[in-house]
C-alpha cells in the first residue's frame, strides 16, 4: 500500500512537472515572438522619428506599413497556435493577441498619419495616435499580468524584465 502512494506522488508530481514545462514552453513562444520583433521596432521608432521631423511621410508610410506587416505575421502565430491544455492558456493567448494587435494599431495609426493631406484630418490622426500610444504602459501591464497568472498557475516562474511602454 505504502509502496502505491509512493508510486501514485511520483506520478502526479511528474504529470503535474509536464504540464508546467509545456506551459513554460508556450509562455516562451510568445515571448520570443515578441523579442523578435525588438530590434525592428526599435529601428523603425528611430527611422519614424527622423522623417516624421523632415515630414517625409512616403517613408513614414512605407517604414509603417512593413511594420504592420511584420507585426502581423508575428499575430498570426499567436492566432493559429494552440495553446496547451492547463490553467490560464485561454486567457494568456488572448491577452498576447490583444498586445501584438495594440502593437498593430500603433503603425496603423502612424501611416493614417502619415496619409493625411489635409490639416484638419492631420490633427484628428495626431490626436488618435496620441491617444492610442498613451495606452501603451496599460497594455504592457495587461499582458505581464496575463503572463504571471499563467505562470502562477502552472507553477513556474518568469523573468521579470523592465519593459517599455510600447509608446511608438
Amino acid at each position: 500500500m505504502k509502496l502505491f502512494i509512493v508510486v501514485a506522488i511520483v506520478l502526479l508530481a511528474t504529470v503535474s512537472g509536464c504540464k508546467s514545462k509545456t506551459a513554460f514552453d508556450y509562455s516562451e513562444k510568445i515571448v520570443r515572438l515578441e523579442r523578435d520583433l525588438g530590434p525592428h521596432i526599435e529601428k523603425a521608432d528611430q527611422q519614424m522619428a527622423k522623417y516624421l521631423e523632415t515630414q517625409t511621410y512616403d517613408s513614414v508610410i512605407s517604414i509603417s506599413t512593413r511594420m504592420e506587416n511584420l507585426v502581423e505575421t508575428k499575430l498570426e502565430v499567436i492566432k493559429n497556435s494552440q495553446p496547451p491544455s492547463v490553467e490560464e492558456a485561454d486567457n494568456f493567448k488572448k491577452a498576447a493577441i490583444r498586445y501584438f494587435n495594440y502593437m498593430k494599431s500603433m503603425y496603423t495609426s502612424y501611416k493614417n498619419f502619415a496619409s493625411q493631406t489635409e490639416e484638419e484630418g492631420k490633427e484628428k490622426a495626431r490626436q488618435q495616435l496620441v491617444s492610442l500610444a498613451g495606452q501603451g504602459e496599460d497594455e504592457v501591464k495587461n499582458m505581464q499580468m496575463a503572463q504571471r497568472k499563467y505562470a502562477h498557475a502552472n507553477n513556474f516562474k518568469i523573468k521579470e524584465e523592465k519593459k517599455e511602454a510600447a509608446s511608438r
